[in-house]
């Protein structure tokens, strides 16, 4: 009979506790459970979540398989699984009323014989490997994939560092819905050796890149499963990731490896050692091999600046021109002047937008800024996002004008001030979701 191999991995990383959850459930000689769980809502909160549900998912597909089950069913049974796991989260928050707020992701995969059907809500992912190729089957629920597939456009650092982790569905008690996969048919066929990546949102870095060749190696290079699953956690550690990371890697068959094994794929429980140096920065264990070169730059830099420091007080008391110089700090009263000499300033600090925060305008208004103070401009560029740029004679625009924006997205609105001779001044982006 072909069989199903697993190993799952899950560290805390840099953070002080592991909201994460990952289970691995034989269910009888031809079904199998894999799930891992996200939990979210802070230390009192997302570990117990995440806790919750798969605990109950474990005694609900224990009881359910100890009938018979079709193939045909499993859809149903995991629809059941996600309902009955919400209501078990809101009973716990109406039990513990600080626990209210809390929930918790999952991504799972319920198989019986060579059928297969795939669950998520949230962020945590379900990747199938095959032919050495890995593809995502699963869809995130958050505010930055829906802005994606709303606008085709790919997010800046600005709306990712903010709204990365905002999550659109979870398991907390609100009834949100769950995808199940495949979406028109009624189960999935396993090939022999067909591979599966289940893993948190924290394996992740960057949630519109395309990990998936790194991870397809890690997968297929290695010796063993356990290898894998902790070199893919290595892997996101030394990226950069400051989330819980947990793994699940199962295969079904004879799984090809381009190394030999060394033997055979365990059926692994939640680890709790961290590969070696998993909480060291990447930058620290940098320094710590390279001590040398770190003071010798450090000193130059200091030279250089007293250097140049010295260079610029002697040119200003020789009456250098003010073109000549590069203006490190801008403030308002200094624009006209700094705009007329042709300055050029690396450290703007003109705030087209007052106040801080998030702005919320609607798609039919005019969006207004502060004028630059200069007599020397020409007109203003202004870029939404990854929209633009475009130019505009007053400091305003119609927001109507601009067919490309989405209501209910965030957008990073970047003012840039061109003055005559082609000087390009920009002023402090501002977050804007219009309505």
């Amino acid at each position: 009979m072909t069989r199903w191999d697993a190993y799952s991995y899950s560290v805390a990383g840099r953070r002080d506790s592991n909201e994460d959850e990952i289970l691995i459930l034989p269910l009888g000689e031809d079904a199998y459970f894999h799930g891992v769980a996200d939990g979210m809502g802070g230390f009192k909160g997302g570990d117990v979540a995440s806790a919750i549900v798969l605990n109950y998912a474990k005694e609900f597909l224990t009881a359910r398989f100890a009938r018979a089950v079709r193939p045909d069913q499993l859809k149903k049974i995991l629809r059941e699984l996600y309902d009955g796991a919400d209501a078990a989260v809101h009973k716990e928050q109406k039990t513990n009323p600080q626990l209210a707020g809390m929930g918790t992701t999952l991504a799972c995969i319920l198989a019986k014989g060579n059928k297969y059907v795939v669950g998520n809500i949230g962020d945590s992912r379900v990747y199938q490997l095959f032919g050495g190729q890995l593809s995502q089957v699963t869809e995130d629920h958050t505010y930055v994939q829906d802005m994606v597939r709303k606008t085709g456009i790919k997010p800046d650092a600005g709306v990712l560092k903010r709204y990365g982790h905002v999550v659109t569905r979870s398991i907390e008690g609100s009834k949100d819905e769950p995808d199940l996969f495949p979406a028109h048919d009624k189960w999935f066929t396993l090939k022999d050796g067909d591979g599966f990546l289940l893993c948190s949102d924290g394996l992740i870095i960057d949630k519109t890149a395309d990990p998936e060749s790194a991870l397809a190696r890690l997968f297929v290079e290695t010796t063993s499963l356990g290898e894998a699953a902790q070199g893919m956690v290595t892997f996101a550690l030394n990226a950069g990731s400051s989330d819980n990371i947990s793994v699940v890697l199962a295969t079904w068959g004879e799984f090809q490896r381009t190394s030999a094994q060394t033997g055979e794929p365990a059926v692994g429980g939640r680890e709790s050692l961290a590969p070696v140096d998993a909480g060291t920065p990447p930058w620290r264990k940098w320094c710590a091999s390279h001590t040398p070169t770190v003071i010798s730059i450090v000193v130059l830099a200091v030279l250089a600046l007293v250097l140049a420091f010295a260079l610029r007080s002697f040119g200003q008391s020789e009456g250098e021109s003010a073109d000549s110089l590069t203006v490190s700090r801008w403030t308002e009263e200094s624009a006209s002047p700094a705009a007329q000499s042709g300055v050029e300033l690396s450290s703007p600090a003109w705030r087209p937008f007052a106040g801080h925060g998030l702005e919320s305008d609607g798609l039919s208004d005019d969006l207004v800024w502060s004028p630059y103070l200069s007599d020397k401009l020409m007109y203003y560029e202004v870029q939404f996002g990854g929209i633009g740029p475009m130019a505009f004679a007053e400091a305003h625009c119609p927001l109507n004008a601009i067919e490309s924006l989405q209501a209910k997205v965030p957008y990073r609105v970047t003012v840039v001030a061109v003055l005559k001779g082609g000087h390009r001044i920009p002023g402090v982006p501002r977050m804007f979701i219009f309505r």
